[in-house]
């Protein structure tokens, strides 16, 4: 009876476990996920894959100059996976783990993510990460839009606010 009263007095919300990169790199690196996964922010999050469009998007990449790869981007606390990027002839300046190339900013033309119930994490938090990061050009393409803009952080310079907002709508469509 007492242990049911102290059960039923307990919170339900369990909050997630916050990896640091380190643990998550042992983690994958000995095999640990058996599907594709990525550190945002603490958690890791489970990743859709979107075939067909990602396949669509390198082809039309593939037009241009440079090295279309899928490759996990460490920055700051997070392994974000873009689902693609586009990167210039370059070696990377660094290794994160055994597994993971650091490459620097100006090395990362375009990073794309394929975004289909992961808009407003793909809108805020990945744009985010990837401007903190300093890669240039971000691309979430939606079957509706491709949101494009430069910097999804870049702080405007005239009120310094934040122009992370502008990613709620789209700055280009093609």
């Amino acid at each position: 009876m007492r242990l049911r009263r102290w059960v039923s007095g307990m919170s339900s919300t369990v909050a997630p476990y916050r990896w640091s990169v380190s643990e998550f790199l042992r983690a994958w690196e000995a095999g640990a996920f058996d599907h594709r996964v990525e550190l945002i922010e603490g958690p890791v999050v489970t990743g859709r894959w979107h075939g067909r469009t990602v396949t669509e998007v390198i082809a039309l990449l593939k037009r241009w100059t440079g090295e279309v790869t899928m490759t996990t981007l460490p920055s700051g606390n997070s392994l974000p996976d873009p689902d693609c990027c586009l990167r210039e002839g370059a070696t990377p300046i660094g290794a994160l783990g055994s597994k993971l190339d650091l490459w620097d900013a100006k090395d990362v033309l375009l990073v794309v993510e394929i975004s289909d119930d992961t808009l407003f994490s793909d809108l805020n938090i990945k744009a985010k990460i990837y401007g903190a990061a300093g890669w240039p050009v971000y691309w979430v393409v939606t079957p509706e839009s491709i949101y494009s803009t430069p910097s999804l952080i870049r702080p405007d310079t005239a009120s310094g606010a934040s122009t992370a907002a502008a990613a709620a709508h789209p700055a280009r469509r093609h």
